[in-house]
């Protein structure tokens, strides 16, 4: 089971941002699952392999990433996974920045089985 928490948070009197963060459940005992959990690759590797498959290769924005990359990053959603990095997270970036993957072969190799959200109806 999948929960995706989002706080609007002020950045200045006439603005704000939006934090989000992802969580994932055991649906039988209710226990979080680290998110990184959900990958068939190692820990080290997964946001290696997402920003791959997500075709990123500005260098300096890889490493960007990279640095400010935490599990709660990773959202999942029934149609797609979405990797959030909150404002002011990547310094080359003036705003908050997401990557959206669909389920398809590629991010679908690197995922458990058991990690794909499942149509229960």
């Amino acid at each position: 089971m999948y929960f995706l928490t989002s706080v609007n948070l002020p950045k200045n009197h006439n603005t704000g941002y939006e934090y989000r963060i992802g969580t994932a459940f055991d649906r039988e005992t209710g226990e979080i699952i680290d998110n990184l959990e959900l990958f068939s690759c190692s820990k080290d590797e997964v946001i290696e392999k997402i920003l791959d498959i997500a075709d990123i290769d500005d260098i300096t924005l890889r490493k960007e990433m990279t640095a400010a990359f935490k599990a709660e990053c990773i959202i999942v959603f029934p149609d797609h996974i979405e990797i959030h990095f909150a404002d002011g997270t990547l310094p080359s970036q003036e705003h908050s920045y997401s990557i959206g993957l669909d389920y398809n072969d590629a991010l679908i190799s690197i995922l458990h089985d058991w990690a794909i959200p499942q149509d229960r109806c």
